[in-house]
């Protein structure tokens, strides 16, 4: 988005381009939306989206920046409910949350983990470090390595399965079962792989 202060009304005006830009991606791909559907859709001027994103893209980072915090909070919450008392419920209740939450918001879903641009990328990787907050949250092992840093465990499972995930959204736009089966089994196997050095076994 362009940098510059925002009145009152100029944020309104973002909010509904934003919001507008949201529906459509519900049923198109990203790289079919342009800005004369937008304009169409949030029911503005061509003028007025340009006067604030040069580019379709520019609306998909800011819509991607947004559901990072969404999804956390969502799948955070999701997690508490099913209160998971070990490590191997937390993995099941993780993926089980956030296939819930990207299958169910196509926004999401496609500026998340639809794309392969590299500004995207890097959005996504604010999502894999919230995904070890998320999991120190619920379980804090007894692991020889400092939390959040990047010997942490829980950060490479973040990163494995925003892989996981980029793939089978990009193959079949959505997490498939099998690919949610897929990050359960990689997690498993990446924790107990590092366990194993450690002479631990939290699952």
């Amino acid at each position: 988005m362009r940098k510059r202060p925002l009145r009152n009304d100029s944020r309104a005006k973002v909010e509904q381009i934003v919001d507008g830009t949201s529906r459509l991606l519900e049923h198109h791909a990203l790289r079919d939306i342009t800005i004369i559907m937008v304009a169409k859709e949030a029911g503005v001027a061509r003028t007025t989206i340009y006067d604030f994103f040069p580019t379709p893209f520019a609306i998909f980072q800011v819509i991607a920046r947004d559901h990072v915090t969404r999804s956390w909070n969502w799948i955070h919450a999701e997690i508490a409910k099913a209160d998971p008392q070990s490590l191997d419920a937390l993995i099941d209740a993780s993926v089980d949350a956030a296939s819930r939450y990207f299958n169910g918001n196509g926004a999401a879903r496609k500026t998340l983990f639809g794309s392969g641009a590299l500004e995207l990328h890097v959005i996504e990787s604010d999502w894999d470090l919230m995904s070890a907050r998320m999991y120190r949250d619920f379980m804090q092992p007894a692991w020889p390595v400092e939390a959040f840093s990047t010997a942490d465990p829980f950060r490479t499972m973040g990163i494995l399965m925003s892989a996981i995930y980029s793939t089978s959204v990009r193959r079949w736009d959505a997490i498939t079962s099998e690919m949610a089966d897929e990050a359960r089994l990689v997690s498993r196997a990446y924790i107990a792989m590092r366990e194993q050095t450690w002479g631990m076994n939290s699952l």
